[in-house]
């Protein structure tokens, strides 16, 4: 599984590695990238991490693998990251949940919803995944297009309450997408 490589007519993605680290930590790091979603940004160490649990999960987690995570690369260069999870509870929905994130650097050109589209099509033909979900912060507009035009629909909201670094309670508003294959 290491070696997939998907293609589309301007990207390549493949299984995210622990050398794209660099990239990657532009993408995790900055706000606008990663929106409000719980959890983010991380530091360095946490993706380090991140990025070892995925790696390892390609090399070695053929049976019990969950999380399929995708680095997506535009003339040769890691833009961002797509991943798919695999929900297990319910074997008989085939159901995973979707996550993207892109270097601001290259938004409004299409290529999140290539590398979107490509990613869902392997889970649909590979994966037999047959209901996608996506999530994400209300107010992340660009995001809730995204999932709009991939024809997914609204499906629910709800306030989300955290802690911020400083471990002020934070609320954010939650919106979940649905796409059923």
């Amino acid at each position: 599984m290491k070696n997939l490589i998907l293609r589309t007519n301007s990207l390549v993605l493949r299984p995210v590695e622990i050398n794209d680290y660099n990239a990657l930590l532009k993408v995790v790091t900055d706000v606008d990238s990663v929106g409000k979603i719980k959890g983010f940004p991380i530091d360095s160490n946490e993706l380090k991490n991140m990025l070892d649990e995925y790696e390892t999960e390609w090399l070695y987690g053929c049976n019990d693998q969950h999380t399929f995570a995708f680095a997506v690369l535009y003339n040769k260069l890691v833009i961002g990251m797509v991943c798919i999870y695999l929900n297990f509870i319910d074997a008989e929905m085939n159901e995973a949940e979707l996550g993207y994130m892109l270097n601001k650097k290259y938004w409004n050109r299409g290529l999140g919803k290539e590398a979107v589209i490509k990613v869902i099509e392997y889970s649909v033909n590979c994966l037999n995944v047959k209901r996608i979900i996506g999530k994400t912060d209300s107010t992340n507009l660009n995001s809730c297009r995204l999932m709009e035009k991939l024809g997914m629909y609204k499906v629910d909201e709800w306030i989300e309450k955290d802690e911020d670094e400083n471990g002020s309670e934070v609320s954010r508003s939650v919106v979940k997408y649905i796409l059923e294959i």
